[in-house]
């Protein structure tokens, strides 16, 4: 399955196992045996009814855990009902020391327009198609 892509940040391509999901939920994750295991994996982040405090709070506790140290790729979608989102993600990718492909402003999550993320299954994105895919393979067999 392949989807297009709204908005690209950093250009690349990438190909790994797709986790992540809502921002808030993984933060509180963090220090718990629950806590996500990014290393080598593309992330992919979504969130709602967040104030932009709140959210650049929150990058910035997932980059100092050391969350984005080892991704291959970074996905986010539209932040619903947070004031000022793109701003708050503009500020924080600024500074993003971390050469990897970034797609921004996806249309999943709590946005009202959804496409279904299937967490868990290897993604590969590539900005010069504008386009991620999912394969669902995994899923089928197992």
């Amino acid at each position: 399955i392949k989807t297009p892509v709204s908005k690209i940040y950093s250009e690349g391509k990438a190909k790994g196992e797709l986790i992540g999901g809502c921002l808030d939920l993984l933060c509180s994750s963090i220090g718990t045996p629950y806590e996500i295991d990014t290393n080598n994996k593309i992330l992919y982040l979504e969130d709602a009814n967040l104030s932009a405090e709140r959210l650049s709070n929150e990058l910035n506790q997932f980059k100092a855990s050391g969350k984005f140290k080892n991704i291959k790729g970074l996905i986010i979608s539209k932040f619903n009902n947070c004031k000022n989102y793109r701003k708050v993600l503009s500020f924080f990718l600024k500074d993003f020391e971390y050469k990897i492909p970034i797609i921004i402003e996806l249309d999943a999550g709590h946005h009202y327009k959804k496409i279904p993320i299937p967490l868990g299954c290897i993604c590969e994105i590539d900005t010069s198609k504008k386009e991620i895919r999912f394969d669902l393979t995994n899923f089928i067999t197992n």
